[in-house]
Order: C-alpha cells, then structure tokens, then sequence
C-alpha cells in the first residue's frame, strides 16, 4: 500500500514549519536553533490524556543524576516496560515521547517507567548507554519498593531509544543475576556506519527522517572511529548467544526500515528469537506524532496488544 495520506499531509505542514523557523535562525543553524524547531512539532503528538507518572531522580556516573517517569498501575508486583525515548540524541523531546508510553501501557498489564537520558552533543557516545546502565541498576536496586517482577522485564525503545535498548540488552547477555525478559525495538538506529540499504525504496518515501537527518544524528552522538563498537551500533555485536526474546517494529517506509530489518535478520541469523512487526502505510514518526499521523491502527496500541501476548 501507499504512504498514509496523513502521514503524506504531514510531511507538507513539517516542511513549511521547519523552513519558517529557520529562515528566523542562524546560518547554519546552532544546536539551539534545531532543538526549537522540533519543539513547534509538539502540537502534533497524540492528544489522548496522559496516565499521571511518579517523577524519579536517578544517579548517573560522575555526580550526574536522571529524570525518569514511573507509572504504577497498581500497589501489587507487576512486569515493567522500561522505554528509552526517541530524541535523535540531541532533542529534549521527553514530554512528546511520554504519550507514546503512555499509551502503550494504558493498554497492557505493565508498570511502565522513561528514562530521561543526557543528550549530544554536549554528551556524546558513550554517555546515553551509561544513563540507560545507571537507570537500569537503580530500578533493579528498588525492585521491591517499585512492585516490579523482576522476571517480566521488558526493555524498548524509539528510534535512538530502541538503540540504548539494543545495546543494554547485548550487555545483559550474561549477567548473572538479571536477564530482560523481552526486547522490543521500535524502528531502532543499529548501524552508525550506514551500510544497511537494502529497503531504500520504502525508506526513501519517508521525508521526515531522511539521510539528511540521519546523518546529523549521527555526527552528533558518536565519532567515525565508534561506529563499529557494538556499544555504539549493537548491528556490530558479535555474541548473541544469550539474548533474550526481540520484537522489532517499524513502519513499512520508516526512514530506518532497513536498519531495523537488517538487525532482524542480524539477529535470526544468530538464533535469536525474533519477531519483525511492519506496520503498513507508516513512517517513522508515526507513533510519536500520532496526532496529525492518524491513518491505521495506532502503532503504540499494536505494541500494546503485543507485549500482552508475550507476558500472558
């Protein structure tokens, strides 16, 4: 099938909004200048009430400490979605990330906790995938007190998001006593050398993550010389042996399809269980930006129903 027509329409209202706020900026723009033009995007994720979060402050390496969202559903022991939020790694962009989650586990059975990580460039690799670290041994150190079942963890993310999942859960392969219970990568970047190319012809319909912007994420999180660390581009890791259960899904022209395809099969190739989700008709910001890119059934609630399934 096409692009959605409202993705379509949505890439026409992103075009002129993005060249009416930099004809105002500088030439070329600062990393200020960008961040604020994503900013005039926020009208356009969903508009659905938000499930009330419970704010916590996470010590991080070097006296830094994180932001993250927690939703309790209830005061008994339940499994935990931890997400990593989509930000290019450059973009405060947690207050539009969290409608995604929320909407995700007001449809599943999960508590669900954010993590809201430092950013590039002022923090490049490797320091988001040490806040995801951080974050992860402080929920495991307050199991208990948070109601979580240790055993049904699920880590996942959005865009660079599903990339700090990807790498945390390569590096949990072996760790003696924790193991996620599931990985679910939404339309992840898990190549920073950008040798994937095989669904350039769906890729190449999505003109909001185009190689342009691609490209800028990428120099801003992470020098040429890191790209083929596996704590950088987790295509690159060499032991899957132990990985646990991974569902990736993306849109059917997501400016990332093939790096998430050819993670997929990175990953069957070396046994892994995986399960590959193409939502028809979508793009990559999709999910985020659910209320303007409003046509199909609503990715967050396909993921939803998904990790249900997996946790029953």
């Amino acid at each position: 099938m096409p692009v959605n027509k409202s993705d379509m329409d949505f890439f026409e209202k992103a075009r002129m909004i993005m060249n009416a706020a930099l004809s105002a900026s500088s030439t070329p723009p600062t990393i200020d200048d960008l961040r604020a033009v994503v900013k005039h995007f926020k009208p356009f994720v969903s508009q659905e009430p938000l499930l009330p979060y419970q704010k916590l402050t996470i010590p991080s390496i070097n006296g830094h400490t994180l932001s993250a969202r927690l939703f309790s559903r209830c005061d008994e022991k339940r499994p935990l979605f931890i997400f990593f939020p989509g930000t290019g790694f450059m973009h405060e962009l947690f207050d539009e990330n969290y409608t995604i989650l929320s909407r995700i586990i007001k449809n599943s059975e999960c508590h669900g906790v954010m993590i809201e990580h430092r950013l590039s460039p002022e923090f490049p690799f490797p320091c988001p995938h040490e806040d995801a670290t951080a974050a992860l041994c402080y929920l495991l150190e307050n199991i208990n007190g948070l109601n979580i079942d240790k055993e049904r963890v699920i880590i996942g993310g959005f865009s660079s998001g599903a990339n700090m999942a990807a790498v945390l859960c390569n590096a949990l392969q072996h760790h003696q006593d924790f193991r996620p219970f599931h990985q679910y990568l939404f339309s992840g970047g898990f190549d920073y050398t950008d040798s994937l190319h095989e669904f350039d012809d769906f890729v190449n319909a999505d003109k909001m993550l185009d190689k342009e912007a691609q490209k800028l994420s990428f120099d801003m999180f992470c020098q040429k010389a890191d790209r083929k660390d596996p704590r950088c581009s987790p295509y690159f890791q060499a032991d899957f042996s132990n990985l646990c259960p991974t569902t990736i899904q993306c849109g059917e022209y997501d400016g990332g399809r093939s790096q998430s395809e050819g993670y997929a099969k990175k990953l069957r190739d070396n046994h892994v269980d995986v399960e590959k989700i193409i939502v028809p008709g979508q793009t990559h910001f999709t999910i985020l930006y659910r209320e303007a890119c409003s046509d199909g059934e609503d990715p967050a609630i396909i993921a939803a129903q998904k990790i249900n399934n997996i946790l029953s």
